[in-house]
């Protein structure tokens, strides 16, 4: 399963509900608790992996949108910190209702994937991975994260993907997509690890 509920907390905070009102988070775990529980028991699972949510206070879409001039409301990676800590809030409740899941069904495997740790080791060390700057989006319009634009025909391309960890603002590259799935697969952005076999 990929990360659930991004969209539903983007629309959330541009009606202007502020990311320390973390009301919505519960519903959205509930949901996702009772999505899992129904493949489940009407459908049979027995494996699941469960990604988390990123740091989207390090998207491109989040940092042009909600943009502020106050430097205190950003991190050292200039990323904001308040839907980071967002993030986290949902992380967190996302990880104790899957503890829950595995108490209730101990037959079925469930991997907690951590998307969001995985994310920061390329926002902390973009080099390390042959990233530029990894809060920009290669596809989109000007402005200082590329965001002005849809990525669509008219957009512009920024230079090789193979150098951005962001796509369009709100979704990775390739690149990225592939960072992080080495960090789920091998390790250590894995609860319990991954096998090594199926």
């Amino acid at each position: 399963m990929g990360g659930i509920g991004q969209n539903d907390y983007y629309s959330y905070f541009i009606k202007g509900k502020p990311p320390k009102d973390g009301n919505i988070i519960s519903d959205v775990i509930a949901d996702i608790s009772h999505f899992i529980e129904e493949l489940i028991v009407v459908n049979g699972a027995k494996a699941f992996v469960v990604a988390n949510n990123f740091p989207v206070g390090c998207l491109a879409s989040y940092l042009s949108r909600f943009h502020s001039d106050d430097h205190e409301d950003y991190d050292e990676h200039g990323c904001l910190k308040s839907f980071n800590e967002f993030s986290q809030k949902h992380n967190e409740q996302l990880y104790s209702a899957i503890g829950q899941i595995r108490y209730s069904y101990p037959n079925v495997k469930v991997i907690y994937a951590d998307y969001y740790n995985a994310t920061m080791e390329f926002i902390k060390k973009p080099s390390r991975f042959g990233i530029g700057d990894p809060l920009v989006a290669c596809c989109g319009g000007n402005g200082p994260y590329h965001t002005s634009m849809e990525c669509n025909g008219t957009a512009k391309l920024w230079g090789d993907p193979h150098h951005f960890a962001n796509w369009d603002g709100m979704h990775m590259t390739e690149k990225a997509y592939n960072i992080i799935m080495e960090g789920v697969l091998n390790g250590p952005f894995a609860d319990p690890p991954f096998p090594l076999s199926c």
